[in-house]
């Protein structure tokens, strides 16, 4: 198991996302990662969320992906028009909506040299996934 600390400096909000997509580039090998640390939810942006749900299907970690996308926290909510919320001041944020279509398709599809069936979510029989015409992402 590879354990890493994290902690977010308030002053950096995109740190998050540099951390997670650094999964990406060092992700041969591991088959269990556990965060720890402390991460602020309130300095995270609506596009970590979907960020982390790619990061863990590619790290084969279908259940982790599904939980980032439904963490119950105000900058992963979406509304009933379909924007991503943030705040008061920020109610449409389109990144985030990027992020959860491209989340979702790589989790139904996969990516480059993924052989698996729907490889973001879990294969314990709790979910019956239909989609077509996505194509794998990078």
């Amino acid at each position: 198991m590879l354990r890493i600390s994290l902690r977010m400096n308030p002053n950096n909000k995109i740190e998050f996302s540099r951390f997670i997509t650094s999964i990406f580039l060092h992700q041969s090998g591991l088959n269990h990662l556990k965060l720890s640390g402390s991460i602020a939810l309130e300095d995270t942006w609506g596009w970590d969320y979907p960020l982390v749900a790619m990061a863990a299907t590619r790290l084969n970690m279908p259940d982790k992906a599904v939980d980032a996308l439904l963490m119950p926290v105000t900058k992963n909510t979406y509304l009933v028009n379909g924007h991503n919320y943030q705040d008061g001041r920020l109610t449409i944020y389109m990144p985030g909506n990027g992020g959860l279509l491209s989340a979702v398709a790589m989790m139904c599809a996969g990516y480059e040299g993924c052989t698996i069936k729907n490889p973001g979510f879990p294969k314990d029989g709790t979910w019956n996934v239909k989609w077509e015409g996505l194509k794998p992402i990078f």
